[in-house]
């Protein structure tokens, strides 16, 4: 099963241990449905050291100009649903509640 999601990425900043402010990129999503791997959080892109706010910044228009989604594909999914069909059936089951 594959979850497709439409994004932006925006340019962030930490500071560093020797008290120095470093760009990172994150990626959030911004319209439903949500990737349920990102449900309770977002992805974060860190840069290669001495890149600067403006390169970073380049960087995330390029990105918001080119990527159009970020898919998410579980290639155990389908067996995965099957898998819990038949759990809940057999609890059903045991608790007389399917004949």
């Amino acid at each position: 099963m594959t979850e497709r999601a439409r994004h932006v990425f925006t340019v962030k900043e930490y500071v560093t241990e020797d008290g120095e402010s470093s760009p990172w990129v994150m990626l959030s999503l911004y319209e439903s449905p949500d990737l349920s791997i990102l449900a309770d959080g977002f992805l974060g892109f860190d840069l290669k050291a001495g890149t600067t706010y403006e390169e970073a910044k380049a960087l995330t228009e390029t990105l918001n100009s080119i990527v159009t989604a970020t898919t998410y594909t579980n290639p155990n999914a389908e067996a995965e649903r099957i898998e819990r069909e038949a759990n809940d059936r057999d609890k059903r089951k045991r608790e007389g509640r399917l004949n």
